[in-house]
């Protein structure tokens, strides 16, 4: 899969291979008054926590694919995988810097030790990960009880996809995060446990990599009942291989499209796509049973 591909998703194509652990804190700072705090993040899914917190006004540079909120667009770039800048980092005389831990070899995180700020390493490992993300960064910004806020409000999302889809039957799915090359959600990505708190069965919930490359023959013999893309364009891609035309899923038209950064960025958002992901697998996330 290309660089960009990884990078705009998860800032990293190590994330195919990696597993990362729970959410953690390092550094030799405390949380400061907001208005002595510079923030810089380096992931888009942990600007989005930043600004899910209201701590949007802290930030003072991004990673090169953080897009989201709109008010993310203006904000100093420091690079991304294979071309963050050192320089422009300690340049911006951050208090504290957010990540994910698993993107980022101990030279690099070295590197960023040295600029003085407190690093908070956050995990994309599942859902409760990202929940642990938010209660890291809040706790780093001295904003617990916007934390605490913003967690049960991702554990009623959940517990309200969880009694919709109650009984359901469960589909089959295949979740392909890039179709040229494939690469699919393994069995231990937080795509996985959305599948699994959605009702659907994960078709390569047995392999044991995050994100697996996979072949054409593999794909027809999981014989899925939906599939789902993530990449723009995957979805006419996909269904313009002669090899799929007579998988279920495709004979069914349930070849599903979705938000590429909603549905692949573990973050605040993760939690509306896991309600968008139930609805379109069953049509139950958002009525009354």
């Amino acid at each position: 899969m290309p660089l960009k591909t990884f990078a705009s998703l998860f800032g990293s194509p190590t994330v195919v291979v990696t597993l990362l652990i729970a959410a953690m804190l390092g550094g030799p700072f405390d949380a400061r008054a907001d208005d002595a705090q510079r923030v810089v993040s380096l992931i888009p899914s942990t600007t989005e926590m930043i600004f899910a917190l209201g701590a949007g006004n802290r930030l003072v540079g991004v990673d090169d694919y953080s897009n989201h909120p709109p008010e993310a667009a203006s904000l100093p770039r420091v690079g991304a995988l294979g071309t963050l800048s050192y320089e422009r980092i300690a340049s911006l005389r951050p208090t504290h810097i957010v990540t994910l831990e698993s993107l980022w070899s101990p030279e690099v995180i070295g590197r960023l030790e040295k600029t003085g700020a407190r690093q908070v390493l956050c995990s994309d490992a599942s859902l409760d990960a990202i929940a642990a993300c938010a209660r890291s960064v809040g706790k780093a910004l001295g904003l617990e009880s916007e934390s605490e806020r913003l967690v049960a409000g991702f554990a009623a999302r959940r517990e309200k996809v969880a009694a919709r889809i109650a009984d359901r039957a469960r589909p089959r799915v295949l979740v392909v995060v890039s179709v040229a090359p494939m690469y699919v959600a393994g069995g231990t990505s937080f795509l996985a446990d959305m599948l699994r708190e959605a009702g659907a069965e994960n078709v390569f919930g047995d392999v044991t990599q995050r994100f697996p490359l996979v072949g054409p023959e593999s794909v027809i013999a999981a014989r899925p009942d939906v599939v789902i893309t993530l990449e723009p364009g995957d979805r006419e891609r996909f269904l313009g291989k002669a090899a799929f035309r007579n998988l279920p899923a495709v004979r069914n038209e349930r070849v599903l499209a979705v938000d590429r950064d909603v549905f692949g960025r573990a973050g605040p958002r993760s939690f509306a796509g896991l309600e968008q992901l139930a609805e379109l697998l069953h049509g139950t996330a958002g009525e009354s049973r």
